[in-house]
C-alpha cells in the first residue's frame, strides 16, 4: 500500500484502465521493411534559375457574359409523390385526391412503429411487404373519416396501387435521412 498524493494521476490511471479493456488489441507484429524498399530512381534537375516578378502593364478584366444557371428548384416530398403517381396512374390527379394523399403522408409520416421498421429494413421489403398494410390500415381509417374524398382512390385499383407506391418510397427516403 501506498500513499498517493497526486488524485488527478490516479483518475487519470483509472480512465486509461477502462479505456486500455476497449481498445483492440495490436494486429499482429509490425513488418521490418528496412532494407528490403530500395529507391532506384530518384532524378532532381534544375530547369529554372531566376526570380520571378509580376509586370507593370495594367490588366483590364472583362466580367464573364454567361452566367451559370441554378439547379432546378428542389421539390417537396408531395410533389414529388404526386409527379410519381402522375408518372404510375396515367389518369387525372384531382386536388380531392392531392387532399387524400396529403392527409395519408401526414398520418403515415407520424406513426412511429413505421418509422423504426423503415430504419431497420431495406427499401425493397420496406415498399413491398411492410408499408403496403400501414398503408391499407391509414386509407381504410381515413376512407371512414373522408369516405367522399377516398372513394375514388378505392374505386380504381391502379391508382391505389401507384398512391401506395409512390408514398412508400418517399416514406422510406425522409426515414432514413438523418
Amino acid at each position: 500500500v501506498c500513499r498517493m498524493f497526486d488524485a488527478d494521476l490516479q483518475k487519470e490511471y483509472v480512465f486509461c484502465s477502462y479505456l486500455l479493456k476497449l481498445i483492440p488489441p495490436d494486429p499482429g507484429p509490425m513488418i521490418d521493411l528496412e532494407g528490403k524498399l530500395k529507391l532506384e530512381f530518384y532524378k532532381l534537375e534544375e530547369t529554372f534559375k531566376g526570380t520571378i516578378g509580376l509586370s507593370d502593364e495594367p490588366i483590364q478584366f472583362v466580367p464573364a457574359l454567361d452566367t451559370g444557371k441554378g439547379g432546378p428548384e428542389p421539390q417537396e416530398p408531395l410533389e414529388v409523390v404526386i409527379e410519381r403517381i402522375n408518372d404510375l396512374y396515367a389518369g387525372n390527379f384531382t386536388d380531392g385526391d392531392r387532399v387524400v394523399l396529403q392527409a395519408m403522408h401526414e398520418k403515415l409520416r407520424s406513426d412511429k412503429k413505421l418509422r423504426s421498421i423503415a430504419r431497420s429494413s431495406n427499401p425493397q421489403i420496406f415498399t413491398e411487404s411492410i408499408f403496403p398494410k400501414s398503408f391499407g390500415e391509414v386509407a381504410q381509417e381515413s376512407y371512414m373519416e373522408q369516405t367522399e374524398a377516398y372513394t375514388s382512390m378505392f374505386e380504381d385499383k391502379s391508382k391505389y396501387n401507384a398512391m401506395m407506391s409512390a408514398l412508400g418510397e418517399i416514406l422510406y427516403r425522409e426515414f432514413n435521412r438523418v
